[in-house]
């Protein structure tokens, strides 16, 4: 099954072949490819360390946003929130609208929303990850990840919104067991802690996607 982007293969594959063909960009410009491949399968536990990263990222709330905006715009809030981590100010209803899909109107669409911190200079890729110790060392390098939960009411406690069905949110760092993030869903407290098990299960277990923003070397 097709998706915006995301291509789903249930039939096993001996080999795989990508081809790419860009249409409507100027031969000159730069142009970055990821691809990521996930391969289904039991997601190792997480592990705890005795080291705590905490990243300083600015809390920004989607609630407190226009109403008509407030309940689509996670993943340009978290956009939003990385941007002013990374030192650019910038208008939340600006990225808000670089964000947007315009073929489908949706504001959820990963790659819009990477080439939306792109127009303000920063790189990123999507991926699949295979394991929380590599989200980890991406916090212990000091790049945070901005990952999309989904869960029922009950799997994530404390969470700002009680379930989902798809959710963006900022992963900042990590204390003991638990994670540290940034909840654009929230009203207010939108730094807070979550079970690490828990997160690791609406996370991992389940799209185990997330993309990563960083500044041009």
């Amino acid at each position: 099954a097709a998706e915006i982007d995301l291509l789903r293969i249930r039939t096993p594959l001996q080999a795989a072949t990508l081809h790419l063909r860009v249409q409507g960009v100027a031969p000159t410009a730069p142009t970055l490819l990821s691809v990521s491949v996930r391969r289904k399968g039991a997601v190792p536990a997480p592990t705890f360390t005795s080291r705590d990263t905490a990243l300083a990222v600015p809390s920004q709330s989607q609630m407190v946003l226009r109403p008509e905006l407030a309940s689509h715009v996670c993943s340009p809030t978290s956009v939003a929130m990385l941007l002013a981590y990374y030192g650019h100010s910038a208008d939340i209803y600006d990225v808000i609208a670089e964000a947007r899909h315009q073929p489908s109107g949706l504001y959820g669409v990963w790659p819009a929303n990477i080439h939306a911190a792109a127009c303000r200079g920063l790189l990123g890729y999507l991926l699949h990850f295979p394991s929380w110790e590599a989200a980890r060392a991406l916090l212990d390098a000091g790049f945070p990840v901005v990952a999309s939960v989904r869960y029922e009411e009950g799997e994530l406690s404390r969470a700002a919104i009680e379930r989902t069905s798809g959710h963006l949110l900022v992963v900042r760092g990590y204390a003991g067991d638990t994670v540290l993030v940034n909840d654009p869903a929230a009203n207010d407290e939108v730094a807070r802690a979550y079970d690490l098990a828990e997160f690791c299960k609406v996370w991992l277990e389940r799209s185990a996607v997330g993309y990563v923003l960083f500044p041009p070397l």
